[in-house]
Formats: structure tokens, sequence, C-alpha cells
């Protein structure tokens, strides 16, 4: 940690810690090359298996332990349903006046505007 000599880098009982222990049997790791390539190009995240941080395992076979994800998805799904439910009517205007304005953003993108987004160093 900064401001503690001597304790960054250090895997060991007792020290503090903030690891991720990544799966690389999965198909993005393999077949493996160059590790320092790997992780950086190719890991999105997906293969973690477990995060320790600060001694406390919060992340264990590719799931929090902290939260229970499932509740929290199905609240998310809950709260989604709500949502389109209320915005129903709104949706319901703007696909009667679509037509409208399709015929309009068909004919505007139709339309060549010539941009030139580099910046000039006069």
């Amino acid at each position: 940690m900064l401001g503690e000599p001597g304790s960054l880098g250090v895997v060991e009982v007792g020290a503090r810690a903030d690891l991720a222990v990544i799966d690389l049997s999965k198909p993005a790791h393999r077949p493996l090359g160059d590790i320092w390539n790997h992780l950086v190009m190719y890991e999105t995240g997906e293969n973690v298996d477990t995060v320790p941080v600060g001694g406390e395992v919060v992340f264990r076979n590719g799931r929090c332990t902290r939260i229970n994800e499932d509740d929290l998805l199905a609240e998310a799904e809950e709260l989604a349903a709500a949502d389109q439910a209320a915005n129903e009517p709104f949706r319901a205007k703007t696909r009667a006046e679509r037509g409208v304005f399709q015929s309009l953003i068909l004919k505007a993108l139709q339309q060549s505007i010539a941009l030139n987004r580099l910046a000039r160093l006069d």
C-alpha cells in the first residue's frame, strides 16, 4: 500500500492484498502465449474466478460474495418492467408520429454535409 514501504507486491500470509485470480484455461487464453499480452489484450473480466480485497474474498467462482446477484437482477428486471409500463403511453405517441419523422430522418441521412473533423493549426 502507498505509504507503507515494503508492502507493495507482497503476497504472503498476513499481508494486505487485492488480487484477481484468472482462469487461464478459458478460450480467451487458449492457446496461451505471452501472459502479459493475454491479460492486457484478451481479458475482459469474464475469466476472473476469485478476487480477495484486503483479505476478504469478495468474488468467488465468478460471483460476488457480498451481494446476492440473483436477487439484484430480479429487482432490476422488476424495475425495468415498471419503467416500461410507465413509459408505454409516451412510446405509443412516438410510434404514432414515427411516419412523419422517419421520412425527414431518411432525407437528412441522404444529404452530404462534408464535415472536416481535423483540427488546423495555422
